[in-house]
C-alpha cells in the first residue's frame, strides 16, 4: 500500500484522526515526547508498516511481519518516558510477502481507540494460517468502511500471503 493511500484512510476516520500523528521512520519515534492523549504513528520500517499506539501509561505495538524485532526508535522512546506497560502481537499475522500492512495497523489503532482488550484483538487471527488472517482483515475492512480495500491499491489485484488472487473483493 502506498503511504499516500494509507495517510488517506488514517485522516478520513473520525474516530482515528484526532490522535494520528503521522507516518514515520521507525527510527524517529526516539525523538517523540509522551503526552496525556493518545498517540498514533505508523512506523515504516524497510518495506513494511507497523503501528505504534502511545498512551500515558501504556504502548502497544503491532508489526504483523515481525513482531520479535521492536525498532531501536520505539525502545529509546519507551526508555525515556519510562512506559511501565508493553504490548507487542504474540506472533507473526500476515507472510512477508502480503501487501496488507497498512490494513493491519488501521484495524489495530480502531480496535484499541475502541477499548477494546488487546488480548481480544490478537485473539481473532490465526497463529499458521497467514492467508486466514488475510482475509480476516480484508472481510474486516469491507464492513467496517463499506468499500473495497483493492480501491487503496495501484494494482488490479491484492497480493495475500504471496498469492495473486484477482478480484476477490
Amino acid at each position: 500500500m502506498e503511504p499516500h493511500a494509507l495517510s488517506y484512510m488514517f485522516q478520513g476516520d473520525a474516530q482515528i484522526v484526532p490522535y494520528f500523528c503521522g507516518i514515520i521512520p521507525a527510527d524517529h519515534l526516539a525523538y517523540v515526547k509522551a503526552g496525556e492523549r493518545p498517540k498514533i504513528y505508523v512506523l515504516f520500517n524497510e518495506h513494511h508498516y507497523s503501528l505504534a499506539v502511545l498512551l500515558k501509561d501504556k504502548c502497544f505495538f503491532a508489526d504483523t511481519v515481525c513482531p520479535t524485532m521492536v525498532p531501536y526508535g520505539l525502545t529509546k522512546y519507551l526508555i525515556r518516558n519510562n512506559h511501565p506497560v508493553f504490548f507487542n502481537l504474540p506472533f507473526a499475522l500476515q507472510a512477508t510477502t502480503s501487501k496488507l500492512c497498512g490494513l493491519y495497523t488501521l484495524y489495530f489503532a480502531k480496535n484499541l481507540l475502541s477499548n477494546c482488550p488487546w488480548d481480544k484483538i490478537c485473539a481473532k487471527f490465526a497463529y499458521l494460517d497467514k492467508l486466514a488472517n488475510d482475509f480476516y482483515l480484508i472481510d474486516w475492512f469491507r464492513k467496517t468502511y463499506k468499500f473495497s480495500p483493492s480501491q487503496l491499491f495501484d494494482n488490479s489485484y491484492l497480493t495475500l500471503s504471496g498469492t495473486k488472487v484477482d478480484k476477490i473483493v
